[in-house]
C-alpha cells in the first residue's frame, strides 16, 4: 500500500504511516493520568512500608520496656515493704481481731548473749541481746504463774520461733483462746506471758518473729496461724536453730579439774 501524505497548514507535506493513527490530545492525557495515578500508588506503597517498619520497631521497643519497667517497679516496691517503720495491710482475720498489721521493726545483730536482765526499747520485743539459752521448744504456753525469762523467749526469736506475747491485762477468756491456739499454731510458736508493762493502745496481744511485731486486741486463732505461717524462719539470722534446755535444767556442768600441785619452796 502505498504511502499516504499530508500537507502541513505551511505547505509542507509529511509522510503518514500506513496503519498508525496520528496521536491527538485525549491519548497525551490518559496516558499522562496513568502515569500520575502509578506515581501516587509507589509513593503510597513506599509510605505503608515505612509505616510497617516504623510501627515494628514501636511494638518492639514497648516489648522491650515492659519488663523492664517492670521489673524496676516490682523492686521499688519490694523495697518499699521491706523498709523500716512499713506496716502491712492487717488480713481479714487480723482485722477483725482488731490487730495493726505487721510493722517491720530494725532488727537488732543476732549472737548477743547476756546473762543479764535486759531493758528492751519496745514492749515486746521482736530482737535484741538475750540469753545464751533459748526457752525449750516443748513447751508452747507458759501461764503468767511460771514467769518464763523474756531474754529466753527473745532467743526464741533468734532461731526462728514465733512467739505470742500476752500483758497481765489481757481478759482470762483471750488467754484460754491462746492457750488453745498454741496447741494447733505449729512446733515453732510459743505463747509468753509479758509482766512488765502494759502494751498500751488497748492492745494486750502481740505477735512477733525477729523484726516484725503485729499488736491486736483479742486473740485470733485465724491470724496466729497466719502470722506463724508467713513468719516462722524467714527473717531470723538463725533460722531453723531449736529451743533450749528445759526450764530449771541447767546447762552440763565442766568435769571438775584437779588442783595444780603446789610448788614446792626454794631453798636459799
Amino acid at each position: 500500500m502505498a504511502d499516504k501524505t499530508s500537507t502541513s497548514p505551511g505547505g509542507d507535506r509529511t509522510r503518514v504511516q500506513p496503519g498508525r493513527r496520528k496521536p491527538v490530545g485525549k491519548d497525551r492525557d490518559r496516558r499522562a493520568r496513568l502515569e500520575d495515578l502509578k506515581r501516587k500508588q509507589r509513593a503510597a506503597e513506599r509510605r505503608k512500608t515505612m509505616l510497617t517498619i516504623v510501627s515494628g520497631l514501636i511494638v518492639g521497643a514497648i516489648l522491650i520496656a515492659i519488663p523492664v519497667v517492670t521489673t524496676t517497679l516490682q523492686s521499688a516496691e519490694k523495697k518499699r515493704k521491706a523498709a523500716v517503720g512499713y506496716v502491712s495491710t492487717p488480713t481479714a482475720a487480723a482485722k477483725a481481731a482488731d490487730c495493726t498489721g505487721v510493722r517491720n521493726d530494725k532488727a537488732s545483730p543476732g549472737g548477743q548473749h547476756t546473762p543479764d536482765r535486759v531493758t528492751y526499747d519496745t514492749a515486746p520485743p521482736s530482737s535484741g541481746r538475750h540469753n545464751d539459752d533459748p526457752l525449750p521448744d516443748s513447751i508452747h504456753f507458759y501461764a503468767q504463774s511460771e514467769h518464763p525469762s523474756i531474754e529466753r523467749a527473745v532467743h526464741l526469736l533468734e532461731h526462728g520461733f514465733v512467739i505470742g506475747w500476752y500483758d497481765t491485762k489481757l481478759p482470762a477468756d483471750q488467754v484460754a483462746k491462746l492457750k488453745a491456739a498454741s496447741d494447733t499454731a505449729g512446733e515453732r510458736f510459743v505463747a509468753v506471758p509479758w509482766d512488765r508493762q502494759d502494751f498500751g493502745e488497748n492492745r494486750h496481744f502481740a505477735l512477733t518473729a525477729w523484726g516484725r511485731t503485729e499488736r491486736c486486741a483479742t486473740v485470733s486463732p485465724k491470724a496466729v496461724s497466719e502470722f506463724v505461717a508467713k513468719y516462722v524462719n524467714k527473717t531470723a539470722p538463725e533460722a531453723g536453730a531449736p529451743g533450749g534446755n528445759l526450764p530449771g535444767a541447767s546447762p552440763p556442768a565442766t568435769p571438775p579439774t584437779s588442783p595444780a600441785p603446789s610448788a614446792s619452796p626454794t631453798k636459799k
